[in-house]
């Protein structure tokens, strides 16, 4: 039994029939040094796997210097 461990993102999600679903993982190459082997042993396998998302946001909060009043939290950016 192997276990791996890497970042991925969702590519797609394919509805098959008799209730399957195909799932594509894009994954950097870089992230699965070493692990590259284990993986190739797992095709064809059964293999119990969980997903987790993450949001990345960045915000800019700016003060009025002359009268100290906070405007409201500005989204910059998400990732």
């Amino acid at each position: 039994m192997s276990f791996i461990d890497f970042k991925a993102i969702v590519k797609k999600v394919n509805m098959k029939p008799k209730g399957l679903t195909e799932i594509t993982l894009e994954v950097n190459t870089a992230d699965l040094d070493g692990k590259i082997q284990h993986l190739s042993e797992m095709i064809d396998q059964k293999v119990e796997s969980q997903l987790e998302s993450t949001l990345v946001i960045i915000m800019l909060k700016s003060i009025l210097t002359r009268t100290n009043l906070q405007p409201a939290i500005r989204l910059i950016s998400m990732e």
